[in-house]
């Protein structure tokens, strides 16, 4: 009976120390996916406005994130994937020491799939969209079959 409640007692405090370890994380990801999914709104939304996107990017992009820059952003997604159809998806979290990566997946009216990544430079406790880009999912070329 002591080892069954010492056995039980281990794995509960392995659980909560788990948990503890990703609260971190987690923390880090949900303002990460709230600034990500501003920007990819502004990008499908033509009436979105620089000023909505203040204090998501780090100096160096806001620089060049202007009205100008951000209508273009709009025309270019519009004109190659056209209108979103569905929900836009996020897929992937990936963390580094200096940097993390966000990956959504969204279908439009001309292409299937499009996937939309960012990257969060950190800078002490928050983390900024250092970059993006964007393009549409291809399917992997296959090699010729062997004879």
């Amino acid at each position: 009976m002591k080892k069954l409640i010492l056995l039980v007692s281990m794995i509960m405090t392995l659980a909560f120390s788990m948990v503890a370890f990703a609260a971190g994380d987690g923390s880090a990801l949900n303002a990460e996916q709230k600034n990500a999914e501003k920007l990819l709104s502004s990008m499908n939304n033509s009436t979105a406005t620089v000023s909505s996107l203040k204090g998501i990017f780090t100096p160096g992009l806001e620089k060049k994130i202007d009205a100008a820059a951000l209508a273009a952003l709009q025309k270019t997604v519009t004109d190659k994937f056209g209108t979103v159809k569905g929900e836009t998806k996020f897929r992937v979290f990936e963390r580094a020491d200096k940097a993390d990566v966000l990956l959504y997946q969204a279908g439009f009216s001309k292409e299937k799939l499009v996937n939309f990544q960012f990257v969060f430079a950190k800078d002490g406790e928050k983390s900024l969209i250092d970059s993006f880009s964007f393009g549409p999912v291809t399917a992997p070329a296959q090699a010729p079959a062997k004879k």
